[in-house]
């Protein structure tokens, strides 16, 4: 049951993430090595507090303006807080 559990989110996941990067230009692989080392550090803490610095910087690195990571990414982050 937890398999499936983990396979499901695995799927929803990549099916949302996979039609975002799409339709934006992005390609899934290259995406997901570029975040490697922030989405260790998530999945071994269970928080995403150390590395929202980090993701910030990349997204602006990548070309997104800095107004809209710094409204997005704290913003989502606010709104996630209930686990």
């Amino acid at each position: 049951l937890v398999l499936v559990f983990y396979a499901t989110c695995l799927v929803f996941v990549m099916a949302v993430l996979g039609s975002v990067l799409r339709l934006s230009g992005v390609r899934m692989l290259p995406f997901l090595r570029y975040f490697r080392e922030e989405m260790m550090i998530v999945m071994g803490t269970a928080s995403s507090d150390a590395v929202l610095p980090q993701v910030m910087r990349k997204l602006e690195h990548m070309g997104i303006r800095s107004s809209t990571v710094g409204l997005v990414i704290p913003t989502g982050y606010s709104f996630n807080l209930d686990g």
